[in-house]
């Protein structure tokens, strides 16, 4: 089951551009996610995928955290980022 957040935007002064991201609790479906933003034209340097929050228990049991899927756009480009990714 994949379960996530609403998509966050961020507006980024300095460069003018937008900056929207999205967590997942599931890899495979921020994978998905990144490569249909591929497919849809968005540059290496415009899309990326971090992880955060993963925790190993006392019994050495690594529980994944979230990953979040950002993209850095013109204002155009991250509403389309923002519905490939919703």
């Amino acid at each position: 089951m994949t379960s996530a957040v609403a998509v966050q935007w961020e507006h980024v002064d300095l460069t003018q551009s937008e900056r929207i991201q999205r967590e997942y609790r599931d890899r495979a479906a921020a994978e998905e996610a990144v490569e249909r933003l591929r497919e849809a034209g968005f540059a290496e340097g415009e899309v990326s995928m971090t992880s955060h929050g993963g925790t190993t228990t006392q019994d050495g049991t690594f529980v994944p955290g979230s990953v979040f899927v950002v993209v850095t756009a013109d204002a155009l480009r991250a509403r389309e980022a923002e519905r490939i990714i919703s």
